[in-house]
């Protein structure tokens, strides 16, 4: 294990140092890099100068200190100004202490040369002033923070006595910094930057304000604000022409948004720094990109990207010890330690930590000294100091409290929580573990608006809390209280905009209790199988994952329904096993390989029926909705393929089998004996109803087409839908309500086989999605249908369309992801990006016009006004995307929030002819009763019944979210 260890650190280091040897050349290439000073006046050198402090910071050194010799010393404003300029590349190249002596010299030749000139004399004055910004921004970085502050009083006063109010206005705002650099938040939000924002600004402080501010906000966690004022900063920076603080500001930016949980986009912004320093030199600026960068992939959720955060992290500190940064040095330490502890390199993590106190004692940081206090207490956690780890917390969590932390303060309460469960005291670990949540809730109320930023913030900074609270709950046999809490943590950010679509007229409780949860049992007639993957964490960290289930009926003769509680570790049936036979974990890599088998058996189906098929079911090619297959979807399986297909049917079918059974034993058999049983025989409509609320991995779980232990399917026995929590599918039970009341008639709109062009190429035609779609018309009145078919289903023609019509019926390619990627065959699912948390997803319409793809995304969807009582999504894998807490990031989610009640979509890719089959038979069954779930249970039973369709692969493909 040491050794292992060791190799590992090995590894680290050549890596870092590898990187770093790049960058020196690079910085060797702008060194040596030609300039000519020849032929131009000193004024227009010092003009080539600040031109080279964007692309060559070490060449615009060197040039500015061959000018300093050059200068005439009478003309003090150059003298000034081009020491300002060597201040600025000096940062960036020399170690701080050379860079703090050339700014003491700026310094002083300042002073020395004011007192002998006018008391009017305003631009000497401004020159004066910049000089003491240059001075006292360098004790800052250097950590002389006393220092700092003396200068920029002085500069104060100086400006008010000589009437300088921009020169005022710039201390003002590097005084808030400084106390940043305190760690003290509230007082300088509320006591400096707040009553700025009432003044008047130049573009310059006005920018450098909205970036402190922003920076500050972030740090209180309030993201929303923080995002505001940075991006106008940005703003401010573009419009002067300023690369250099362009690319700083992103950098921020781009923190808050790791902050946030947001790391694709943290990751973005932080790149620009990193490149922008790397290009002109800057090893300042390339330090702060590499903190930002290897922290933001040590946040990354649910996987941290281990290697790139210590490479990231070891540069940061390799970086700041050649520039002598002390500060630099101690925020690398603190992030290295995290990195380590998480690596079980316990010994290694508290060494760093507690030189990250040293250095923020020293440097005056007590931010920085408060968060090496909270993370030392988990280290010591994780080797059995549960003493030493409380006292740590609590030392943090005053620290934070007293500063205005409330980011700080969450996570501490959170990790106290931790501390007494593991000193078996589940009291306080409850308390603790609420007062976290109350107080992520504070932070979640200042996001603001954005989608995104409530779903990543969940994942980063509030799903280890949920997970922990329901833990402790359920340890202490309080599972409705747990199923409370497990409630109240799903599906938030879509309720928000449920919510939101609903109208103001319309405000229901942001969460629901006990009984809520019962009510909404009773009121609908079904009963709730809730699920919730819970790590359950031992004290160094190591997680062990359950299902835990809760099951919530309504019987009869019983006043109140009851709850019933069930857990399964999270591993599949013991006999199902990996080629090291190891149990195999139930994780997306499961379900992908379910979705494989169901795809290899629906190619089986089709070549060994391909030549027995009636003439009625072989009208067109059997051709998958599925963008990714644009040659292979042509292919007639030949008899060398059909004979190879054939001996491979039994293995495949046991196999998928297999994962059937150990589904069901893994999410119903814990509750299988308190399940509802139907009353009458097979009379579908009297058959229990179950509203299944999945999460995590288990939103992919065909739920319609597990196998109980008789061999029965549950569609046999129950009629389901699913939904991302109970609020969710009460909210869509109620739109559907509201909709139904409406004036307009049933009506319907058929789209099919858009004819769309890719790149150059046509996607294969879906002559069976047209097939489907004229028989799906039959379902329905004449007068209540519109077709859209081929080149007549454009894109913009179906946005409009579909305003007006109480249910869709879209038959066509569409993906998971945007876009068309090269699938290969034996590929089923597209993975988006670790820390992206965009709802993703597309339809293929054909073009709109010559400039269109056709191309209609989730994002598009999310935007528009789609009043239906049901979308169907017809297509290959509409119920998949990117899984979280809110349910998938995907097609049905983007119908939900554009105001729709139920979409049925599929969970892997579909063929056309047992698709079109399949929707015929669930049309008629909701002509017939406008039950939608029931619909589609009928639908199920049918095809169980068919010759040619029974297996489930054919049918079980489908699942209703939302209303049933």
């Amino acid at each position: 294990m040491e050794s292992s260890a060791r190799r590992s650190s090995q590894v680290e280091v050549d890596d870092v140092q590898q990187t770093l040897s790049q960058i020196d050349e690079h910085l060797e290439k702008l060194r040596s890099s030609d300039f000519s000073l020849i032929n131009t006046t000193i004024e227009q050198h010092l003009n080539s100068a600040e031109g080279l402090l964007y692309v060559n910071l070490p060449k615009a050194r060197e040039v500015y200190e061959i000018l300093l010799k050059s200068i005439d010393t009478k003309d003090k404003l150059l003298v000034l100004r081009c020491r300002h300029g060597l201040v600025q590349a000096s940062l960036g190249t020399l170690p701080l202490s050379d860079s703090l002596a050339v700014a003491k010299e700026g310094f002083e030749y300042a002073q020395c040369i004011l007192p002998n000139q006018p008391q009017t004399n305003e631009e000497l004055n401004a020159a004066y002033l910049e000089s003491s910004f240059d001075l006292a921004t360098v004790y800052r970085i250097v950590g002389q923070l006393d220092e700092a502050d003396r200068i920029l009083r002085e500069a104060l006063q100086f400006a008010k006595d000589h009437n300088c109010r921009d020169g005022a206005h710039r201390a003002k705002v590097l005084q808030g910094i400084v106390l940043l650099s305190r760690g003290e938040l509230g007082v300088a939000i509320r006591g400096v930057f707040t009553p700025l924002m009432e003044e008047s600004l130049s573009d310059e402080n006005k920018g450098l304000l909205l970036q402190a501010l922003g920076n500050a906000c972030r740090s209180a966690a309030q993201w929303g604000p923080a995002k505001d004022h940075m991006r106008e900063a940005i703003s401010i920076a573009k419009k002067m022409g300023d690369k250099a603080r362009e690319a700083e500001r992103h950098c921020d930016l781009g923190t808050i948004y790791r902050s946030e949980g947001r790391i694709a986009d943290a990751l973005e912004h932080q790149r620009k720094l990193y490149d922008f320093a790397l290009e002109r030199g800057d090893m300042q600026g390339l330090c702060s990109a590499c903190f930002g960068i290897g922290f933001s992939h040590y946040s990354t959720k649910p996987r941290p990207d281990y290697k790139q955060a210590l490479l990231h992290l070891g540069l940061q500190k390799r970086l700041a010890d050649r520039l002598q940064d002390v500060a630099m040095r101690g925020i690398a330490l603190n992030c290295l330690g995290k990195t380590f502890t998480d690596l079980g390199k316990y010994e290694d993590a508290i060494q760093a930590f507690e030189e990250r106190v040293e250095i923020a004692q020293q440097t005056g940081n007590i931010a920085g000294e408060g968060m090496a206090y909270g993370n030392l207490g988990t280290a010591h956690r994780c080797i059995g100091n549960y003493e030493e780890a409380l006292k740590y917390h609590h030392k943090y969590l005053m620290n934070a409290e007293r500063r205005d932390d409330t980011g700080g303060a969450a996570i501490m309460l959170r990790e106290l929580a931790l501390d007494y469960l593991f000193m078996d005291d589940s009291a306080n670990a409850e308390v603790f573990a609420r007062k976290a949540l109350t107080t992520l809730d504070t932070i979640r109320a200042q996001l603001g608006p954005e989608d995104t930023s409530k779903i990543a913030n969940y994942e980063k900074n509030q799903a280890d809390a949920y997970n922990l609270l329901i833990y402790v709950l359920v340890k202490a046999g309080r599972y409705k209280d747990a199923l409370v809490v497990s409630e109240i943590g799903r599906a938030r950010a879509l309720t928000d905009l449920m919510i939101l679509k609903a109208g103001k007229s319309y405000a229901p409780p942001q969460s629901l209790n006990e009984t809520d949860i019962y009510d909404l049992a009773r009121r609908f007639q079904t009963s709730f199988v809730v699920y919730s993957i819970v790590n359950e964490i031992d004290p160094r960290g190591k997680r062990t994952g359950w299902f835990y289930i809760w099951l919530v009926t309504i019987e009869e003769g019983v006043q109140a329904p009851r709850v019933y509680f069930g857990k399964h570790l999270n591993v599949s049936d013991p006999d199902l096993v990996d080629e090291s036979n190891e149990t195999i974990a139930l994780d997306e890599g499961y379900f992908h390989s379910l979705c494989r088998s169901m795809q290899t058996m629906d190619d089986l189906d089709r070549t060994q029926n391909s030549d027995s098929e009636s003439d009625s079911d072989s009208e067109e090619d059997e051709t998958e909705r599925d963008p990714g297959k644009m040659e292979s979807a042509q292919e007639q399986p030949g008899t060398t393929r059909f004979k190879t297909w054939v001996a491979s049917e039994t293995p495949v079918r046991m196999k998928t089998e297999g994962q059937l059974r150990a589904l069901y034993d893994t999410c119903i058999a814990p509750i299988a004996k308190h399940l509802p049983v139907a009353d009458v025989g097979d009379e579908s409509h009297l058959r229990p109803r179950l509203t299944i609320i999945p999460q995590d991995f288990l939103f992919k779980v065909p739920f319609a087409a597990l196998q109980a232990p008789d061999h029965s399917y549950m569609v046999q026995k129950f009629v389901m839908n699913c939904s991302p929590s109970i609020l969710a599918f009460k909210l869509s039970q109620e739109r559907r309500e509201h909709l139904k009341t409406l004036t307009r008639k049933t009506s319907m709109i058929a789209i099919g086989n858009p004819l769309t062009p890719f790149t150059g190429k046509q996607l294969p035609q879906l002559l069976g999605a047209e097939k489907e779609v004229k028989r799906v018309r039959k379902c329905f009145k004449d007068d209540d249908v519109s077709l859209l078919l081929g080149e007549n289903a454009r894109k913009d023609k179906t946005m409009a369309e579909v305003k007006a019509h109480s249910v869709i019926h879209i038959a066509a390619h569409a993906a998971p992801h945007e876009g068309v990627v090269d699938l290969k065959e034996e590929e089923t699912e597209f993975k988006t990006a670790d820390g992206d948390y965009s709802t993703r997803g597309c339809l293929f319409m054909a073009p709109s016009n010559p400039d269109c793809q056709g191309i209609l995304l989730a994002s598009e969807i999310m935007t528009m006004d789609i009043p239906a009582l049901l979308v169907v999504l017809s297509c290959c894998e509409t119920g998949l995307g990117k899984i979280t807490a809110d349910g998938v990031l995907g097609l049905y989610r983007a119908f939900l929030v554009a105001g729709t009640a139920s979409v049925l979509v599929s969970l892997w890719k579909i063929k056309d002819k047992a698709t079109c089959k399949f929707m015929t038979f669930f049309y008629k069954q909701y002509k017939k009763h406008g039950d939608i779930s029931l619909a589609l249970h009928e639908a199920m039973l049918k095809m169980l019944q068919h010759r040619k369709y029974h297996k489930p692969h054919h049918w079980a493909a489908f699942a209703l979210m939302g209303a049933s």
